[in-house]
């Protein structure tokens, strides 16, 4: 194998591996995202439940307004 065809293999093969190594750090930020996405939309139905049960038991709106974080006619729409 000549000089010029053993730096085209080492070329390619390293651009392989950069391009598998990007892919997989790519990969694993969109996961993270989808990840923390999903917990904060968890929460926040959490939240909507613990208002929706505040309010029938008669707690005030603007209490579980102030205690959630929601507005006062979010709360009455529950």
């Amino acid at each position: 194998m000549t000089d010029v065809m053993a730096e085209r293999e080492n070329a390619f093969a390293e651009g392989k591996e950069e391009g598998r190594v990007a892919g997989f750090a790519e990969g694993r930020a969109e996961g993270f995202a989808e990840g923390a996405s999903t917990e904060r939309t968890k929460a926040d139905q959490e939240k909507r439940q613990m208002a929706k049960s505040l309010k029938e038991q008669n707690v005030d709106v603007s209490i579980i307004a102030k205690s959630t974080g929601f507005s006062e006619e979010e709360i009455r729409s529950l």
